[in-house]
């Protein structure tokens, strides 16, 4: 629950106890863009929880890559995307601005569940077989 550091291609973990900060994951025969910057393709959640995805390039500009993690997870929280200042964060990230950053505190110690976001949406013009929520967003049971 404790924020990584995206530079490069390369993730890492600031270890507190130590004083040190450990590589936990590189992209290997992959490479960030905008110089300086060094930003991946692509950093965001997208699947459905609050853990980010990576993309990177190839070095050789024939793939994107994907990276994620596939371990379960036991904290429960509704989607970063659900988060307007994320997701406004993720907007400028992908113009080549900043990385994404939430309005809220993960944490590993003491955190309450984050509120659950007012976000309204109406539909005016419902697709063909469209199920979802008439007014509003849907809670989750």
């Amino acid at each position: 629950m404790l924020r990584e550091l995206l530079d490069g291609n390369c993730i890492s973990k600031w270890n507190w106890a130590a004083g040190e900060e450990v590589t936990i994951f590189q992209a290997d025969d992959c490479t960030s863009n905008n110089g300086t910057k060094s930003t991946p393709a692509l950093s965001r959640t997208s699947w459905g929880d609050w853990r980010e995805e990576v993309i990177w390039r190839t070095r050789d500009n024939t793939e994107l890559r994907l990276y994620m993690d596939h371990d379960p997870t036991e904290h429960r929280f509704v989607t970063l995307m659900h988060d307007p200042q994320y997701r406004l964060a993720v907007d400028l990230a992908e113009r080549g601005l900043q990385p994404a950053a939430a309005s809220g505190l993960l944490s590993r110690r003491g955190m309450k569940p984050p509120p659950w976001p007012s976000i309204n949406t109406r539909l005016q013009n419902r697709p063909p077989g469209f199920d979802g929520p008439r007014n509003g967003v849907s809670r989750r049971s």
